[in-house]
């Protein structure tokens, strides 16, 4: 499953400061950049970036 891809951070999503249509847009860039297009690499890359709130919340 290691894909030896870097994905940079976004940080956290925080819904006091941003949408989170906003949020996952510039994800999606991120993901495109480091050429990420297996759904479980990308569902890991969301799980790590989301934060402990967001991640408590679903």
């Amino acid at each position: 499953m290691a894909t030896g891809k870097m994905v940079q951070g976004i940080g956290e999503f925080d819904a006091a400061k941003e949408r989170i249509e906003d949020w996952l847009e510039r994800l999606d860039v991120a993901l495109a950049m480091a050429g990420i297009t297996d759904e479980a690499q990308q569902r890991l890359v969301l799980i790590r970036d989301m934060g402990p709130k967001a991640f408590a919340e679903v």
